[in-house]
């Protein structure tokens, strides 16, 4: 059992949404540059924390706060992908910035191309469900598709859900996370 679970997508997006700079730091190595040993590699966990701000400057504090624990921690930062006062960035597949979250474009543009799926592994629209009213609703003739030990039949209602479904996401509305 994962005493730990990742968080979900919207709960780590969401506090991200509308500020007006970023910053993005990649550890090099990731986690691996922290050694632990064996016996303790069960009772540690590790948390994201993230530096932004809702003005330059009190975006500049945090940042220096976190610089300075990665100097006393001997933590080494990967410069080549860490991003310093973005005005926005993408993170987990979606654009954030200080209008709110949005579809990543490039992602919404490969997904515009898509034929109409031949199995179940290429009905994936639902990673941006809340970006499309009344998704579930639309969604609905591709649920059955999704049934373990059923045969994949995609019918004329399933291609019409599918072309809405993309349509709606080509034009997806900027969603603004709640305060």
């Amino acid at each position: 059992m994962d005493h730990f679970p990742l968080p979900f997508i919207n709960q780590m997006l969401d506090p991200l949404a509308g500020k007006a700079s970023y910053c993005f730091l990649h550890g090099y190595s990731g986690y691996n540059q922290i050694t632990t040993s064996s016996e303790d590699q069960e009772k540690i966990t590790f948390t994201c924390p993230f530096v932004y701000g809702n003005a330059f400057d009190h975006c500049a504090e945090i940042l220096d706060k976190v610089m300075k624990r990665c100097e006393d921690t001997h933590l080494v930062l990967n410069w080549k992908k860490s991003h310093f006062m973005a005005t926005e960035s993408i993170m987990l597949g979606h654009r954030i910035s200080n209008q709110g979250i949005q579809v990543d474009k490039a992602k919404v543009e490969i997904i515009e191309k898509l034929p109409p799926p031949k199995n179940v592994k290429g009905i994936l629209l639902g990673f941006y469900r809340r970006f499309i009213r009344d998704f579930s609703k639309i969604a609905k003739p591709l649920c059955p598709l999704l049934e373990q030990n059923r045969k994949f039949l995609f019918d004329e209602a399933c291609l019409d859900a599918f072309i809405q479904l993309k349509k709606l996401l080509v034009n997806a509305p900027i969603v603004i996370a709640p305060n």
